[in-house]
C-alpha cells in the first residue's frame, strides 16, 4: 500500500493543498466581490469582510511557502499551518457571506 514508483513522497499532500488554494482564491474573491455590489445593503459593526480577505491571503501565502517548501524535499509543518488557515479562512468567508445574504428589511 505504498505510491507508485516515480511519485514524490507527499505528493498527494502537495495536490491536496493546492486544491485547497484554489478553493480559497476563488471563495476570497468571489466573497470580496459580493461584499462591494452587497445587494442587500447589510452592514457590519467591525470590518469582518477586510478580516476574512486579509486572513484569505496570509492563508494562500503560507500555503505556497508551503507548498514549495515541501515539494523542495523540506518538512510539512508550514504546510500543515497553511491549510489550519486555509480551513479557518474559509469558515470566517462563509460566515460573512451569511450575513451579507440576509436581508435587511
Amino acid at each position: 500500500m505504498g505510491q507508485p514508483a516515480g511519485v514524490p513522497r507527499g505528493s498527494r499532500l502537495v495536490s491536496s493543498a493546492s486544491a485547497l488554494m484554489g478553493v480559497l482564491v476563488a471563495a476570497a474573491i468571489g466573497v470580496g466581490i459580493y461584499a462591494l455590489v452587497n445587494p442587500n445593503h447589510g452592514s457590519f459593526g467591525a470590518p469582518w469582510p477586510a478580516m476574512s480577505e486579509v486572513l484569505a491571503a496570509c492563508a494562500a501565502l503560507v500555503l505556497l511557502v508551503g507548498i514549495q517548501d515541501r515539494r523542495r524535499g523540506g518538512g510539512s509543518a508550514l504546510l500543515v499551518v497553511g491549510v489550519l488557515l486555509a480551513l479557518a479562512a474559509l469558515a470566517l468567508l462563509a460566515m460573512v457571506a451569511f450575513a451579507l445574504s440576509i436581508t435587511m428589511d
